[in-house]
């Protein structure tokens, strides 16, 4: 018959007939998580994982009361195999979230990227002579409501091109939603609209999302501004009562002005983003209201 040891208040206790043993996983006398050895082996296991049929357990009327200090050459349950363990969760943990964070910086990036080669353009076209559209009378403006998302924009969105391809599989795998709308070429402030929705395995991160989004939109109007470091200023908030960020950017050569303006918006594994990129002065206060009027309908 088998016999085992009990690791409790840093001695070993026992050793422990089998259906004694038995008797004190099925009371709760040893706990789950408690660490027990078989005699003769050196590898201390928790409780829960140790594969002893509860079965046929008798009714005996032993107790812990016979515990006695192990003697003999029986080793400690090695504390660095309960860290070494904790330290295996912790960093698969830690790999998961950062590939999970990596996945949300991608995304942000790629539509940033998007986004400000669309304005460059716009800027190009600018330097060429030929002003981008950003006259708006009264009349122009009203809510528009893409899905959950309600903004006032003086003009209608459509949908962007799905750039989902270029993200690596497992950051497809991870999106069970991904829609992004924009106010079309030429317009001024130009206005990108995105809804993101994840996995429940997937680490959502708000501050990922602003951060990846930002460098990927700033890059190129940055370029083409001839600034070589661009930074943004970001502000926590809230909007609609969940956690959201406002982020902003000037970029400024001679008289040329840029601003970047966004907003993130978090609800469990859903992310909303909206970005406006404005030239001049004058327009960043239409991109400005923009972000102002926007709301979320979400069912949390």
């Amino acid at each position: 018959m088998k016999n085992y040891y009990l690791h409790r208040d840093g001695q070993n206790r026992g050793p422990f007939p089998e259906e004694q043993f038995k008797q004190m996983l099925a009371s709760g006398e040893i706990g789950a998580n408690e660490w027990v050895c078989e005699e003769g082996s050196s590898e201390w296991l928790e409780a829960a994982s140790m594969q002893v049929v509860l079965a046929d357990v008798g009714g005996g009327s032993e107790t812990d009361d016979g515990i006695q200090d192990a003697q003999g050459g029986l080793e400690q349950p090695p504390q660095r195999e309960v860290t070494s363990a904790s330290r295996r969760r912790l960093v698969m943990l830690v790999g998961l979230g950062v590939v999970a964070l990596i996945g949300v910086v991608v995304v942000g990036g790629i539509l940033g990227k998007a986004f400000g080669r669309q304005v460059v353009k716009v800027l190009r076209h600018r330097a060429d002579g030929v002003p981008p559209v950003h006259s708006f009378a009264a009349g122009d403006w009203a809510t528009r409501e893409l899905g959950d998302i309600a903004l006032d924009a003086p003009y209608q969105f459509r949908p962007m091109a799905d750039v989902s391809a270029k993200l690596p599989p497992r950051i497809r795998d991870a999106m069970v939603r991904f829609e992004v709308f924009d106010s079309g070429d030429g317009t001024n402030p130009q206005v990108s609209v995105s809804r993101m929705a994840y996995t429940l395995e997937t680490l959502v991160s708000l501050d990922g999302a602003m951060n990846g989004a930002m460098s990927g939109a700033m890059k190129p109007v940055a370029e083409s501004l001839g600034e070589s470091n661009p930074q943004f200023s970001s502000t926590k908030t809230t909007l609609d009562g969940l956690p959201a960020r406002r982020a902003s950017y000037s970029g400024r050569k001679g008289k040329t002005v840029v601003h970047v303006d966004a907003i993130f918006v978090q609800s469990g594994q859903k992310l909303w983003q909206v970005q406006a990129i404005s030239h001049g002065e004058g327009t960043a206060a239409d991109a400005k209201r923009m972000l102002d009027s926007l709301h979320i309908k979400s069912d949390r």
